[in-house]
Parts: C-alpha cells; sequence; structure tokens
C-alpha cells in the first residue's frame, strides 16, 4: 500500500514536459578526385563493419523530457572507419533540423540542452567537423541548417579515416512549477486513502485470530 501511495504521489509531481526530435535529412556521401591526372581511382576501405548507407540514409532520434527530472538521452546516428586512397576526398552533405515543443510555458528551470554534430578525421591531419551550438532551447523550437564534412588525402599513399555522426539532449527540467494534477489523478489518491482503514483492519482482525 505504501507503494500504490508513492506512486500516485509521483505520478502528481511529474508529468511531461514536453517533446524533442534531431533529424538528419538528404544526406549524401560522395568521393572527390583530388587529382584527376594521377591515373587513380578514388576508392575506400571499410573496416569493423561500418557502411556507407548509414551515410546516405536519413537518421531521426526523439522523445519525450519531463517536470523535475534531469535525463540524457544518446543519438548515435553513424559511423564509418577505414582507408582513403591517395589524391582522394570524402564529401558528405546533409539538413540538420532540430524540433522541441514544451506542452507549458517554459520557465527559467525548464529547458533542453542538444549537443553534437559530426566529425572526422585523417591520420594526414586533415579534419572537419560541424557542431550544433550547445545553448540551451526554450519554448516552442525549429531550426534546421546545411551541415558537411569534407576529408581529403593529399598525398601519395593511403591513409586511414574516421568519421562519426550524433547528439545527446541533456533534459535538465528540475524546480518548476508544479503541474496541476487531472481531477483522476485526485480520485485515484483518494480511492487508495480509502483503503487505508479497511487494510488497517484487517491486518488487527488477523492478529487477534
Amino acid at each position: 500500500m505504501r507503494a500504490l501511495l508513492a506512486a500516485l504521489l509521483l505520478t502528481c509531481s511529474i508529468a511531461q514536459a514536453g517533446t524533442f526530435s534531431v533529424s538528419v535529412t538528404s544526406p549524401s556521401l560522395q568521393l572527390r578526385d583530388l587529382d584527376p591526372n594521377d591515373g587513380v581511382t578514388p576508392e575506400l576501405t571499410l573496416l569493423f563493419g561500418t557502411s556507407l548507407a548509414d551515410w546516405n540514409t536519413p537518421h531521426f532520434c526523439g522523445g519525450e523530457f519531463w517536470s523535475n527530472y534531469s535525463h540524457s538521452t544518446s543519438c548515435s546516428m553513424a559511423g564509418l572507419t577505414g582507408t582513403l586512397s591517395a589524391h582522394s576526398a570524402i564529401e558528405w552533405n546533409g539538413i540538420l533540423t532540430v524540433d522541441t515543443h514544451l506542452f507549458r510555458s517554459s520557465t527559467d528551470n525548464e529547458y533542453l540542452t542538444i549537443l553534437g554534430g559530426g566529425h572526422g578525421h585523417t591520420d594526414t591531419a586533415s579534419n572537419s567537423q560541424f557542431e550544433w551550438p550547445p545553448y540551451l532551447l526554450f519554448g516552442d523550437t525549429h531550426e534546421s541548417e546545411a551541415v558537411s564534412l569534407f576529408l581529403r588525402n593529399d598525398t601519395d599513399a593511403p591513409t586511414h579515416f574516421d568519421m562519426e555522426l550524433g547528439f545527446r539532449a541533456m533534459e535538465q527540467n528540475s524546480d518548476i512549477p508544479q503541474p496541476v494534477p487531472e481531477p483522476s489523478t485526485y480520485l485515484l489518491m483518494l480511492g487508495g486513502l480509502a483503503l487505508l482503514p479497511l487494510v488497517r483492519r484487517r491486518r488487527a482482525g488477523n492478529r487477534s485470530q
């Protein structure tokens, strides 16, 4: 019975505050020939079971966030590692869109932080990255921007490369005004409280026997 009451009280103190989503659409990965006259055809040799399909497929990650609750949601979307041929480059482009929606008016203590982006590097010191600015999101937001990665190998030999794409949503929603419980929630609580005397009488009867 105590567990039931605790669950009812928790239901009243925690309410869904909103939703978020991160999506990458129109992705396209292509190889570029940096020296068309060298007779070398741009080529990738992939390692560890990674696939080019992950970088040419749209990705979506979303979820809910709650009042009086802090949580972190990881959105790992794609990874690629392998060898890039000489005088070649990897070019990737996509559209990054972030949406948030609050069910109630935002306050200074009700916010969402989205971190992450894409990055890549080669052993020949070619680096490329883009980041989603790690600022706080309040209220309803919809932001979209073109993003890209470009890794190049200007040497005469193949080089190792790595690429990653992913995000993390930090739901930090503590110390905000409590939501008003629905009437059905109050009825459920009262019903649980009404059962307490009955349970006590039953226990007392069992002891007397």
